[in-house]
């Protein structure tokens, strides 16, 4: 019967290192289709904040001259710059999305035939100290954990974070002063995403190898049946059952509870942003000549502001659950193979093929079941 094991679960020791090893484990091999994923993300994330800077014309016109206003000088032609760069955005993020998932294949079938690889040449007492679900959870679970991660998440991250970047250029450009108070908000928001994304990283960690746990522990169980019905262990591998299943339990309620409350608590966080930008976009109207296309087009980048920060924070789950799982699978990537030098050789030369009974009684069982010698 194999032993009834708990992991504490700790903490990914370098989560920078391994997140920059399974980066560069994806793009180094596809170099020319990361470059294109790198344009079509920058052009969408242009087309998304340029866009939207058209809306201060239109806004400006139609408000300034009312039903004077120049449809055919003005209004039509910024509408049809939107609808051409809204396009461009559009064709570029579908584009990118679908290199991502070609690439994201790759990379996770070359992982799997580097991680199959490595364990023939693995000694005995690897899969000796290791049960046969915990071994198969790194092909399934552990590598199915990256496939958000590199097909979704890195190409949101870039586009988010570029966005930002244009969206802060646009919204200084308009009002320093409801730039400053955006980012306060943002201050606000980055400990608070501190805060829970620290506690959705630790139990995801643990979520991962409480699941490996199960699942080696059924796999040992399932195909030792015979086994454990022989010695009437039935009892013993149910409590022992219980005892697993309630930890994953608990590990997998407290990750998908930070994970979870990361999405509301950063929306409602935006909703106040916006509220405050808002407010005083129009004390400026009144006070400081503040332009009514301005605030409507500054009122827009607050949103977009926050929408980046909002979409990076929600992804920090799924990066802490890669994370996890890619420093399992590295782990066997980098265990040293069984060496077949020379010295470890064994000569089978001089060695005889008999085998020699010393000192052994054999005895037969009669009728009555009693023993006696043979």
């Amino acid at each position: 019967m194999p032993p009834l094991r708990m992991n504490g679960g700790k903490a990914a020791k370098n989560p920078v290192k391994t997140l920059g090893r399974l980066i560069k484990y994806a793009f180094a091999s596809n170099k020319f289709a990361t470059a294109v994923v790198i344009l079509c993300v920058l052009l969408s994330s242009v087309a998304n904040v340029t866009a939207a800077s058209r809306v201060s014309y239109i806004t400006t016109e139609l408000i300034s001259k009312g039903a004077n206003a120049d449809l055919h000088g003005v209004i039509y032609p910024n509408i049809i710059a939107m609808g051409i760069i809204y396009f461009i955005g559009a064709v570029s993020s579908f584009t990118y999305n679908i290199i991502m998932m070609l690439i994201c294949n790759r990379t996770l079938k070359k992982m799997r035939n580097d991680m199959f690889g490595k364990m023939q040449d693995l000694p005995l007492k690897y899969f000796d100290s290791h049960t046969h679900g915990d071994v198969m959870s790194l092909y399934t679970n552990d590598v199915d954990t990256m496939r958000q991660l590199l097909s979704q998440t890195i190409p949101q991250l870039i586009s988010s974070f570029l966005t930002l970047l244009f969206v802060v250029a646009f919204m200084i450009y308009y009002s320093l002063t409801l730039m400053a108070v955006a980012l306060v908000m943002v201050v606000l928001v980055f400990f608070v995403t501190k805060k829970i994304g620290g506690g959705a990283a630790k139990y995801y960690v643990k979520n991962q190898k409480a699941l490996g746990e199960v699942n080696g522990y059924v796999e040992e169980m399932t195909n030792g049946q015979k086994v454990v019905k022989v010695f009437n262990h039935e009892e013993t591998c149910v409590e022992e059952f219980e005892l697993l299943n309630d930890d994953m339990r608990d590990k997998q309620f407290k990750a998908q509870f930070y994970g979870g409350i990361m999405g509301p608590v950063m929306g409602n966080t935006s909703q106040i942003s916006y509220a405050i930008t808002v407010g005083l976009g129009g004390v400026l109207m009144c006070l400081a000549g503040f332009g009514p296309g301005d605030l409507t087009v500054f009122a827009n980048y607050s949103r977009q502001f926050s929408m980046p920060i909002n979409q990076m924070s929600m992804q920090m789950s799924t990066i802490f659950a890669a994370l996890a799982g890619a420093e399992r699978v590295f782990g066997i990537i980098d265990l040293e193979p069984e060496s077949d030098s020379e010295d470890n050789k064994k000569s089978a030369d001089g060695m005889k093929g008999f085998v020699e009974f010393k000192d052994v009684t054999f005895y037969r069982c009669r009728k009555d079941h009693n023993y006696q010698s043979a």
